[in-house]
């Protein structure tokens, strides 16, 4: 058989390449990469059911630990028992209210009085006097609980002024038998 180029041969030849050419560049043109490409009818088609939950896998390796934080250092507060004057009293200590009449300073520069006293036998509003590094720089005015013994709240203010004269100065019905100081908080630098 001779070999010779006919117009049958190069027609059949330009079918093939055509044709092979063709089916690539559709092939490329409608490559599915993402779901979205895809109608969500036939996803919903072709996704089954739930099958059941696989076992548990195995427990992992525990993490390093962490630096230990720095324990709160939180400064103690020094008490010191409040010198009454002007017939003012510790309230009676057969009761269970209250405390011990006393003043301390945070380190922040805050003066805390702290006790329960009692007027019944005052001379004077001034129950005590603070020294000098306890004294607020304008006065300092604090309400504060008193009951006459009834076990009825009546208010009363406390006034410290810039001398450290604590004044217990009373409102309408009240007696002065017991006075709380707790509570009682203010700046003096």
């Amino acid at each position: 058989m001779r070999r010779h180029l006919s117009y049958a041969n190069v027609a059949a030849t330009l079918a093939v390449v055509i044709s092979m050419s063709g089916g690539a560049l559709a092939a490329d043109h409608y490559l599915i990469n993402s779901t979205k490409q895809i109608s969500p009818k036939v996803i919903k088609k072709l996704t089954g059911k739930r099958g059941p939950s696989g076992r548990e896998g195995a427990q992992g390796k525990e993490g390093k630990e962490g630096k230990e934080g720095r324990q709160a250092q939180i400064p103690g507060i020094a008490w010191t028992r409040l010198s009454l004057e002007n017939g003012w009293a510790e309230y009676s200590s057969e009761h269970k209210y209250g405390g011990v009449p006393a003043y301390a300073k945070d380190d922040q520069g805050f003066v805390h009085l702290t006790g329960v006293v009692t007027g019944i036998s005052a001379t004077k509003a001034v129950l005590a006097t603070l020294p000098v590094a306890f004294r607020p720089a304008s006065g300092a005015w604090v309400p504060v609980g008193n009951s006459n013994g009834e076990f009825k709240p009546y208010p009363v203010d406390i006034w410290i002024d810039p001398a450290g004269e604590i004044a217990v100065l009373n409102g309408t019905g009240a007696n002065d038998n017991l006075v709380s100081l707790e509570g009682v908080e203010f700046y003096a630098g």
